[in-house]
């Protein structure tokens, strides 16, 4: 039974490494059943940087996680050509099924931005915050997102996982200067194929 579910909303551009230790991490710790993995269709916070179209990069995320039994891929942001908001659509799927527990899973970096974010508030009413710290320190809410929401310490579930140094702008600007996709350790295989085929971020290789 899909009880326990963790979302991981993202631009995906590409998807890599730290992205499925993440989910791995949240769903081994909190006991989740399954990890959405919603791409963002017309990301709000990027309007004004340059984003792979949404179709590629749900092929990309779908070609990441293709072995991955416990992982979905979700179109519900991707298809949708207005700017998406992670408050509405985890309220979209708490109202399809008000049983399931849901965690929304994120980084210490976008928590600490998360104060900026549409209806922070409507967040915590609809799912759980799957935080991962950072260097063995727990995760905590700045005094900005305290300010909004009194509570929210007690709504976050630290997650605890290795290290990373991968994130979708640095790989992207690795390829953008080198031409050089690497060697597969970064991102799946399938993902360094349609990288190729679509000649993403400057690819040569």
């Amino acid at each position: 039974m899909d009880d326990r579910v963790g979302v991981l909303g993202g631009t995906f551009d590409p998807p890599h490494r730290a992205h499925l230790e993440l989910a791995a991490a949240a769903r081994e710790q909190l006991k989740l059943s399954s990890v959405i993995f919603m791409p963002a269709g017309n990301p709000w916070r990027k309007s004004q940087s340059k984003v792979s179209p949404a179709a590629v990069r749900m092929e990309m995320v779908a070609a990441a996680v293709q072995n991955i039994s416990w992982a979905k891929v979700s179109d519900l942001e991707a298809l949708n050509p207005e700017p998406t908001y992670t408050a509405e659509t985890l309220k979209r799927i708490k109202a399809e099924d008000p049983g399931k527990d849901l965690w929304f899973i994120l980084g210490a970096d976008a928590l600490s931005d998360m104060a900026y974010w549409h209806s922070p508030s409507e967040i915590v009413r609809c799912a759980r915050l799957a935080v991962a710290g950072r260097d063995g320190v727990e995760p905590r809410a700045g005094k900005e997102l305290v300010g909004l929401i009194p509570e929210v310490q007690s709504f976050i579930d630290p997650i605890s996982m290795a290290a990373f140094s991968d994130s979708s702008t640095s790989y992207r600007q690795h390829i953008g200067d080198t031409g050089i996709l690497g060697s597969g350790q970064e991102t799946a295989e399938g993902v360094l194929e349609i990288i190729r085929r679509e000649g993403l971020y400057g690819s040569v290789d």
